[in-house]
């Protein structure tokens, strides 16, 4: 996910997604899920990554308790801009469904509301402590705000990235 402010930096970057995550972000996920650290590198071309390391608290947990997980199957976050293509697009990609949250591939329809609600909160939350939500194209060398959030119903599927050698 890619944030910005004018004059903030990496530590009340951390410390306002701190204050404004909830495990309802994540509550098709298992109990067993937990964010233990989040990595902030700054853009700016110099500056080190910031880790800082959670707690582990049940605010970045995951909220069902004790549930088979699907193990390549992730739930999709659709991040929309005013600009329409693939650059201007964003995704966030969650794994560890728990069964219990999926039928036939799906998440149940009240997973999905009380999830894009959550993080219709979180976006708006971010907003008003000054951090704008971007969608960032690396292609394009361009930011875009983000103006829409919602789970997509349809779970992904998320696979471990191949390294090819050449021959």
């Amino acid at each position: 996910m890619h944030f910005f402010k004018t004059d903030g930096d990496a530590a009340d970057l951390y410390d306002k997604l701190d204050s404004n995550v909830n495990n309802v972000l994540w509550n098709f996920e298992d109990s067993h899920a937990k964010v233990v650290a989040v990595d902030i590198t700054p853009l700016d071309g110099t500056s080190a990554t910031l880790t800082t390391n959670t707690g582990s608290p049940s605010k970045w947990t995951g909220f069902s308790s004790s549930h088979d997980v699907i193990p390549q199957g992730c739930a999709i976050i659709k991040l929309g801009t005013a600009k329409r293509g693939r650059s201007y697009r964003g995704r966030v990609y969650l794994p560890w469904v728990a069964e219990t949250f999926n039928t036939n591939g799906a998440l149940d329809a009240t997973t999905v509301t009380n999830v894009t609600a959550a993080w219709n909160t979180f976006h708006t939350d971010m907003g008003g402590d000054g951090w704008s939500w971007k969608v960032a194209s690396y292609v394009h060398a361009t930011a875009e705000t983000v103006l829409s959030v919602n789970c997509e119903s349809t779970l992904a599927t998320q696979r471990r990235r191949l390294h090819r050698t050449s021959v």
